[in-house]
């Protein structure tokens, strides 16, 4: 009985130890449900209205923390060549599974070590990623990176929660996401003094029996 109480310790340490290495892990395989694909129609409107009203028309883009995929799937459809990169290898997994042979390259990099193989005419950078950069300097450093890896006369589109927005409620809220995958439940605060927002999610997976 010592001996499994042990084991099971172990193994609960183990797996703590990889979520905190990778805390996208559990949400990766909900996100799209949660927020993904709804999300991403607003973002294919907008960023469509954008690209149509300035005359934008990359060959080769990179879509920066790509999640699972959504955006870097259609700009496939629309350029030679696209970068999909993000930090979350558990994300990557899955943007790889939606076009396994695609003219895609999946990167695993950081807003603050993009470093492409070459320069590309578009970068996105959607559903407020920008946002978890709360350091002034984080937030540069990664401005720079994207000016570094664009083409002459490219362009970068992006966008972020403002503090307005987030001081007028989106910031402080508690929501429980039911959906076929399991329960997400995201706890919202925002700190008006330090003006950052925290959301703790506890997710749970439905077992596949």
């Amino acid at each position: 009985i010592i001996g499994r109480k042990r084991h099971t310790g172990r193994r609960r340490y183990l797996s703590m130890i990889e979520h905190a290495l990778e805390p996208y892990r559990e949400l990766a395989l909900m996100y799209d449900e949660l927020v993904g694909r709804t999300a991403f129609e607003c973002w294919r409107e907008n960023f469509e209205r954008l690209t149509n009203r300035y005359s934008i028309v990359p060959d080769t883009a990179c879509d920066m923390a790509c999640g699972t995929g959504l955006a870097a799937d259609y700009l496939a459809g629309r350029c030679s060549r696209v970068y999909a990169v993000d930090q979350s290898e558990s994300m990557l997994q899955i943007a790889r599974s939606r076009a396994p042979e695609s003219h895609t390259v999946f990167l695993r990099q950081s807003f603050t070590t993009l470093d492409l193989p070459e320069r590309v005419d578009l970068i996105t950078c959607i559903f407020d990623s920008l946002n978890y950069l709360t350091e002034v300097s984080d937030l540069q450093e990664a401005l720079r990176r994207f000016a570094g890896a664009l083409a002459t006369g490219g362009q970068a589109i992006f966008d972020m929660n403002t503090a307005r927005e987030l001081a007028d409620g989106l910031g402080d809220a508690l929501l429980v996401h039911h959906v076929e995958a399991g329960v997400s439940i995201w706890e919202s605060t925002w700190d008006p003094a330090s003006r950052v927002n925290t959301v703790e999610m506890t997710n749970f997976l439905r077992r596949q029996d």
